[in-house]
């Protein structure tokens, strides 16, 4: 059996994407402030996208030294 399981977090996108926006939150201040408002919400919506689309690809590693395969 693999200890390589591709689509593992699939079934848990929605909480990896509220835990995407909490973490988002936290930089919100430091992001306006180098960027400015418009940017940074656009900024924001892209990085989010971006996330979105990789997490079907992240790949489920077993256990804690786990190595994934090649």
């Amino acid at each position: 059996m693999s200890n390589h399981i591709t689509g593992y977090y699939k079934s848990r996108k929605e909480a990896l994407l509220k835990e995407f926006d909490r973490t988002l939150a936290l930089m919100e201040d430091s992001l306006v402030k180098r960027y400015g408002k418009e940017f940074a919400d656009s900024l924001k919506l892209t990085i989010r996208q971006e996330y979105k689309k990789l997490i079907p690809e992240i790949p489920f590693i077993d256990g804690v030294r786990g190595k994934p395969l090649n």
